[in-house]
């Protein structure tokens, strides 16, 4: 019996003894195979780190010639343009010293010595209408261009001989009465405006119906017709298109009146007041 209970004790320690020795060699392997694991698992990362760098370098360089090569296309379109600019501001002022040469001319027209006033004159009548129309007044004979038409909007621009006052009348029947008229000074018109000839001698001032009246240029140029009731007031002739502070409706007729004051105390001047002026005639 206690040979049977050593044998069985024997046994049971073999057992435990290979039971361990299978767990060790288990725990080993799992060991191992965990190590092998980590070890794999770091040597892909150091492949990956090794290789990025490498990738990146290349996208760099890549990045870096396309960089460069925009570089070298901006210079090369800035040269470009700042060669065309260089041109271009040679060529401006060849032109503007080409120009300047031009305005420095000595005129060779006869009317070289005009005075400016008759110049700016003549541009304005250039700019007048060419053809009648229902406000427009005409304007022909010894003027610069034989013939012009002047609307009454390019009349009112005229402001330099523009003309507003009260005005004195003595009509055939012994009524006297002061209008008050806005117009242009008839004598500025012509000088300033239609450029008069210097031979020019008289002026007749013709109404649609045909009436008409008729004046010496000194009698155009005077700026001393009188109010036999007020010594001290001098008028000049106007041409006027506005009577009481109511316009001329052109629907009625041309909307131009002839305005002239009294030549002396007693002068009957209302009938010189032609009315519905179509044309102003310079002989």
């Amino acid at each position: 019996m206690r040979y049977l209970k050593v044998c069985k004790h024997i046994i049971c320690l073999l057992l435990a003894f290979v039971i361990i020795s299978t767990a060790g060699c288990s725990k080993a392997k799992d060991t191992q195979s965990s190590q092998a694991a980590e070890s794999a698992l770091q040597s892909q990362p150091a492949s990956h780190i090794t290789a990025a760098p490498v990738e990146q370098q290349a996208d760099d360089t890549q990045q870096s010639n396309t960089n460069t090569q925009a570089d070298s296309s901006t210079k090369d379109n800035n040269k470009e343009n700042s060669t065309i600019t260089d041109s271009t501001i040679v060529d401006s002022n060849n032109t503007e010293k080409s120009g300047s040469n031009k305005d420095t001319k000595t005129p060779t027209s006869s009317n070289a010595n005009v005075p400016e006033q008759k110049e700016a004159a003549a541009e304005s009548a250039v700019s007048a209408p060419e053809a009648d129309t229902a406000d427009a007044l005409l304007i022909e004979g010894k003027i610069s261009n034989g013939k012009i038409f002047f609307g009454l909007k390019d009349i009112k621009s005229f402001k330099a001989g523009i003309i507003e006052d009260d005005y004195f009348s003595l009509n055939n029947w012994g009524t006297k009465k002061y209008f008050h008229f806005k117009g242009i000074y008839l004598w500025y018109l012509l000088s300033q405006k239609a450029n008069i000839s210097p031979n020019a001698s008289k002026v007749t001032i013709i109404a649609e119906d045909g009436y008409s009246i008729e004046f010496s240029l000194e009698e155009v140029k005077r700026n001393d017709y009188i109010d036999e009731q007020n010594p001290n007031k001098k008028y000049v002739i106007i041409i006027a298109w506005e009577e009481n502070g109511k316009e001329y409706d052109s629907a009625q007729g041309k909307p131009f009146k002839l305005v002239v004051g009294q030549k002396e105390a007693g002068d009957i001047n209302k009938p010189n007041w032609v009315q519905n002026i179509k044309t102003i005639k310079v002989e």
